[in-house]
This record gives structure tokens, C-alpha cells and sequence, in this order.
């Protein structure tokens, strides 16, 4: 059985891709960090499936934009993780921050953004 490595929404990298990577890579420095949008179910009761998906892309396309150098990977339906080898990790998170905010104002949602830092470089 194959399984789907690319996330037919987004076109990100799936957990499946991650997995892989991980198993060859052993030795792999850097951050890795996840971005997690809290109650989007939200989106769901207030709009629709549609609305939530078009959001998910619209926060994909913002990822691939600032972290473009960098692997970034759909783990769930509110959760990205991103392998970030650089050191400006803070830079990244905050435009990150401010971009998905604008999203959720212009939607009018009330979502947090939610980011930790798994694994750091030493």
C-alpha cells in the first residue's frame, strides 16, 4: 500500500513524508517547529467545510511564502510543522504570526496561533 506523502489541499509535505524523512535522516540538525490553530471547529459551525478549507490553503500559501527555503509539512487539519535549518527562527514565527492574524480578522475568527519550537540546533 503507498501512502500519500503530498497534502491534496495544500500540496504540503503530509506526516507520512515526515515519517520518511526522519527514518533517513538520523542525524538531521536545525528546529522543527509546529504551528497549531486552536478551535477551528469554529470556522466549521460559523461558515462551513468550505470556508475552513479555503482558510487551510490560505495559511499554506503564507507558510511556503516566508518559510520557502525550509520543509513544511500538514500533520493534521490544523497543524503544520516546519524543519527550519536557519538561525532567524524568531523573525520567521512572528511574520507568520502577523500574517495568519490578518486572516483571522478579516474572517472575524477567533482562533489563537499557537507555535513551539520541538527540537532546537545546539
Amino acid at each position: 500500500m503507498e501512502h500519500i506523502t503530498k497534502d491534496s489541499l495544500t500540496g504540503l509535505e503530509t506526516r507520512t513524508s515526515l515519517k520518511k524523512i526522519i527514518r533517513k535522516n538520523k542525524k538531521v540538525q536545525g528546529h522543527l517547529i509546529l504551528i497549531d490553530i486552536d478551535r477551528f471547529k469554529e470556522v466549521n459551525n460559523r461558515y462551513s467545510y468550505y470556508i475552513e478549507d479555503r482558510i487551510i490553503v490560505k495559511i499554506s500559501k503564507i507558510l511556503k511564502n516566508i518559510f520557502f527555503k525550509q520543509k513544511i509539512f500538514r500533520v493534521s487539519n490544523t497543524e503544520f510543522l516546519i524543519f527550519l535549518d536557519d538561525i532567524y527562527i524568531e523573525t520567521y514565527l512572528e511574520k507568520t504570526k502577523n500574517r495568519v492574524g490578518k486572516i483571522q480578522k478579516k474572517k472575524r475568527i477567533n482562533n489563537t496561533f499557537k507555535h513551539r519550537i520541538l527540537f532546537k540546533k545546539k
